[in-house]
């Protein structure tokens, strides 16, 4: 089946990477920085809607053309195919805009022509503007047009629930949910373990646990501990978190027990780094990290270790989240013990 995803524009940069990193062995075509089509069966599909955090529209089998003085090219002779998602009676169009709008576009107009040609396809629907069976989406961007059934149409009020304005307890520089959710797909396909070794009030840890993964937090603040799992408790996900108070330089478990990490170490002026320059801190973390481990941080681009010995970087890329923050965000691979 072929698929047109639509992604937020939020965290466009790593929103694109989530995307590449789902569909590693799927051959992605890009058609804007929000827009891309792939051909995958449906389970694959449903399982990577339910994970990603930038995912908004799904449309199955689009038809893509483009727009010639305010009409679509050749949509009298498209063939709207059947939805093979729902057997339906009604429908209704609904068109949305994923880039710069068109000037003079008659958008009422669009949804009355592409209706009529889905009823001369379908001549047993009936259109229902309150509550259909199924939507036949429109996407239209500068001249071009994609149409479709939808497949899906993704809402984030879960995670937006989980960011840290809602926490019990939260300090400075905590990470929104929906970011974090992103940076954990970032190591797709997940472990059953993923550990964050500088966990905080734990972030981290609710977004890993909700992927259905164990999370496991390192935090040398015993008041955070107890705050994290607060937090925790609060969206019923204590029971897959394990929380571990400790130096996240001496870690209390055997090596090679964990090898996919996410983390976003400690800068703010509210957080500790046990005695230690923030750069030195990083530095010798890296270090104790075992061969073969994957990690994906993310910190201010002033303080991301230069070219780590002994790690492969295969994501590199900037996260401007507001004029005084701009992240770094990284996937590092420890290939051996120092640099060749």
């Amino acid at each position: 089946m072929k698929y047109l995803i639509r992604i937020s524009h939020a965290h466009p940069h790593v929103a694109e990477i989530e995307m590449e990193t789902f569909f590693k062995n799927y051959h992605l075509n890009w058609l804007t920085p929000m827009l891309c089509t792939v051909s995958c069966t449906s389970q694959m599909m449903d399982d990577i809607i339910q994970l990603s955090s930038c995912i908004k529209i799904v449309v199955e089998n689009p038809i893509i053309t483009n727009i010639e003085n305010d009409e679509i090219v050749g949509l009298d002779d498209l063939i709207i195919p059947q939805s093979s998602r729902l057997v339906f009676n009604n429908f209704k169009v609904k068109i949305t805009r994923v880039h710069k709008k068109i000037n003079n576009f008659n958008t009422e107009k669009m949804i009355v022509n592409v209706a009529r040609q889905v009823y001369s396809c379908h001549s047993h629907l009936e259109i229902d503007l309150t509550n259909p069976d199924v939507i036949f989406q429109v996407l239209y961007w500068g001249n071009n047009i994609a149409l479709g059934w939808l497949y899906k149409e993704k809402e984030y009020r879960e995670i937006a629930y989980r960011e840290p304005k809602n926490w019990d307890y939260f300090g400075g520089g905590s990470m929104k949910s929906h970011l974090s959710r992103l940076l954990i797909n970032l190591l797709y396909p997940l472990d059953a373990t993923i550990l964050d070794p500088f966990s905080g009030h734990g972030g981290f840890l609710r977004e890993i646990a909700e992927t259905g993964s164990y999370a496991i937090g390192i935090e040398v603040n015993k008041r955070i501990i107890f705050e994290s799992r607060a937090n925790s408790r609060k969206y019923g996900l204590d029971q897959n978190i394990g929380l571990i108070h400790g130096n996240s330089l001496y870690p209390p478990f055997r090596k090679s027990g964990i090898d996919k990490i996410v983390t976003d170490p400690p800068y703010a002026r509210q957080t500790t780094t046990v005695g230690l320059n923030r750069d030195v801190l990083m530095e010798k973390w890296v270090k104790i990290l075992d061969i073969g481990t994957t990690v994906v941080i993310t910190t201010p681009t002033d303080m991301m270790i230069q070219n780590p010995d002994g790690w492969g970087i295969d994501i590199d890329v900037t996260d401007y989240v507001h004029k005084s923050l701009t992240r770094r965000v990284r996937r590092m691979i420890k290939l051996n013990e120092r640099s060749k």
